[in-house]
């Protein structure tokens, strides 16, 4: 996705791609783009917190449960 971006953001630079109102559509387009992948980062990286968080959890309840039933 981030070559994606920097193809788009390279399209644009110094080059005029239509006319003006197509040139701007184009540039909205980056933005929104560059703004959707901000925002994937971010919740890619809470979800990564978060299963970690669960792995971290799960592994301490399964060791209590174990030690419940006498493992050593």
């Amino acid at each position: 996705m981030g070559a994606v971006a920097k193809s788009l953001e390279n399209l644009g630079k110094g080059k005029q791609l239509g006319t003006a109102r197509l040139d701007a559509a184009c540039k909205g387009f980056e933005d929104h783009w560059h703004g959707g992948i901000g925002r994937m980062a971010k919740l890619a990286h809470g979800l990564r917190e978060g299963l970690d968080a669960t792995l971290k959890n799960y592994g301490e309840n399964e060791q209590g449960t174990a030690k419940g039933f006498g493992a050593t």
